[in-house]
């Protein structure tokens, strides 16, 4: 602990008064299907007094597969716990009127669309498409990055992707997610996406702001570029794991620390 007070611990901060936890899932509290397991024991220490949300941006499996993953590392899980970019992303093509869509997807977020949305229609034809939706694809190919680049060449077909982490975190190391893809196609057709629905948009958390005060509410995360700005944004304080991306150099250059660093979740209990 002595390298995260030098960093900027807050030994000061409290979280008497919180009356939910906001947990982002990859790299907070498991690494791909490793559990980090001192998060996990807190967790279910505390889940009968607290309100408990988990957070993902990893658009790569649907919401049921993120409770059925939580529930077998025993923590009781249910729909209304879990958010995800999904869900202000199908309320977007709903409220639009989209149903024309290519999808850079793996088949369980096309799968989750269909789902949702029963008159969708997959489509790589520039006279008909009306979005191009980027999730994390676990099974990209090429003819799939040169559809994608045909159909954004038209700018009059949106750009839509789930969330912008370059990478995701996992138990062999971090591999290339939808930030990545995004450099990939600002170099290729200098487009960016027209919206983007996972964190750092505050959109993700608006349910959730509904029910508690900014102040009764707390993130906990492992990333300063999602994690910290949607915090930021919200309002709301951070804590801030260096289980998962954020390493401790990462925290030199950056304006304004975390309300509070701990190495994991393990380390919660004293700040009560």
């Amino acid at each position: 602990m002595s390298d995260t007070l030098r960093i900027g611990h807050n030994t000061g901060f409290s979280l008497k008064g919180k009356k939910a936890f906001i947990f982002d899932l990859d790299g907070t509290v498991y690494l791909g299907n490793t559990p980090i397991q001192n998060t996990i024991n807190f967790i279910k220490d505390n889940y009968k007094k607290y309100k408990f949300y988990f957070m993902t941006n990893n658009t790569s499996k649907n919401i049921k597969e993120y409770i059925n993953k939580l529930n077998h590392f025993g923590i009781p899980a249910t729909i209304d716990s879990i958010i995800s970019p999904l869900i202000p992303l199908i309320d977007y093509l709903n409220r639009e009127k989209i149903k024309k869509i290519f999808p850079l997807a793996n088949t369980s977020m096309k799968n989750y669309l269909v789902e949702k949305i029963s008159d969708i229609v997959f489509t790589d034809n520039v006279q008909e498409c009306e979005a191009v939706v980027m999730g994390f694809d676990t099974e990209l190919t090429y003819d799939k990055l040169k559809s994608a680049a045909y159909l954004l060449a038209d700018k009059n077909i949106r750009y839509l992707a789930t969330h912008s982490d370059n990478v995701c975190p996992t138990d062999k190391g971090d591999i290339p997610d939808v930030g990545s893809f995004i450099a990939l196609f600002d170099k290729t057709v200098k487009r960016l996406p027209d919206k983007i629905f996972g964190k750092p948009n505050k959109i993700l958390l608006e349910p959730i702001l509904k029910e508690f005060k900014e102040s009764e509410l707390v993130v906990v995360g492992d990333r300063i570029y999602t994690d910290k700005l949607l915090a930021n944004n919200a309002g709301i304080d951070l804590v801030l794991v260096l289980s998962g991306e954020t390493k401790l150099e990462h925290l030199k250059s950056i304006d304004k620390l975390p309300e509070l660093i701990v190495e994991d979740c393990g380390e919660l209990s004293k700040f009560f």
